[in-house]
């Protein structure tokens, strides 16, 4: 898998940047070290819409794509278990 990535000039498994929405509704986009040091000032909260880019199916990205950091994998970047 590294030679390919190699070749390719990319990672093939990563975890990804956070999308989220800041107080003035505006998308913003953050490396989750940052984002959860966002979350430790209070920058960003359990409240704060995220977008979910792992949603797989057009339902989910109806009913799940973006929501509330706690209702999201995005809580664990929070301290949300």
């Amino acid at each position: 898998m590294s030679e390919l990535e190699a070749i390719a000039g990319t990672s093939f498994i990563t975890s990804g940047p956070v999308f989220w929405r800041d107080d003035a509704g505006a998308v913003q986009l953050s490396e989750r070290p940052a984002f959860r040091a966002l979350g430790a000032s209070g920058a960003v909260t359990t409240a704060t819409s995220v977008f979910d880019t792992t949603v797989q199916t057009a339902g989910a990205w109806r009913t799940a794509f973006e929501r509330a950091a706690a209702d999201s994998w995005h809580g664990r970047l929070l301290g949300v278990r």
